[in-house]
């Protein structure tokens, strides 16, 4: 096959193969598209201060709002946090600062094992925890299950990014 030839197929094969994956694309992204114009035209006229505010309204009402749920997210995050970010922090200062590389090794390897825990496990331990001794569901053993999945992922981000830090730097 001659060679200038064997180019130009190779481009017009390359050409029609861009064409299709971009239609294929195009296609599937279409009807997605389509259902978040929809939603944003619908629901536009309901986004307002009280739709932020206020409590929900009652099954077949029309009206409330969402502020009962967004203020306990707030607190699940703020109680998640109080228990996830100084041990993860802590933990991640002690890989990069301190410890031997055996140690190392096996606290990293524990955090990473920890880091690939469903969620429903840390859900059924923080439900031992925090609520079966006090036989009521609440809001802390929410933050807990969170708290617990956030530790592994806090110690390793914090290790890695005080290990980028120069040595002259920490010194200083």
């Amino acid at each position: 096959m001659n060679p200038t030839l064997h180019s130009r197929y190779r481009r017009w094969k390359n050409r029609l193969m861009d064409a299709l994956a971009v239609t294929a694309a195009i296609l599937v992204i279409s009807p997605l598209a389509l259902i978040l114009f929809y939603l944003v035209r619908k629901g536009i006229v309901a986004l307002n201060w009280t739709f932020f505010t206020h409590l929900p309204a009652p099954v077949g009402q029309p009206g409330g709002g969402m502020g009962n749920a967004i203020v306990g997210t707030i607190e699940l995050l703020a109680l998640a946090s109080v228990v996830g970010v100084p041990a993860g922090l802590l933990g991640g200062i002690y890989l990069s600062e301190y410890g031997g590389d055996r140690l190392n090794r096996w606290i990293r390897f524990g955090a990473d094992v920890l880091n690939g825990v469903p969620s429903i496990v840390w859900g059924m331990v923080a439900y031992a925890i925090a609520v079966v001794p006090f036989k009521t569901f609440s809001a802390y053993a929410g933050g807990l299950a969170l708290g617990f999945i956030m530790v592994p992922l806090v110690l390793r981000t914090t290790e890695e990014v005080l290990v980028l830090v120069p040595r002259s730097y920490r010194e200083a």
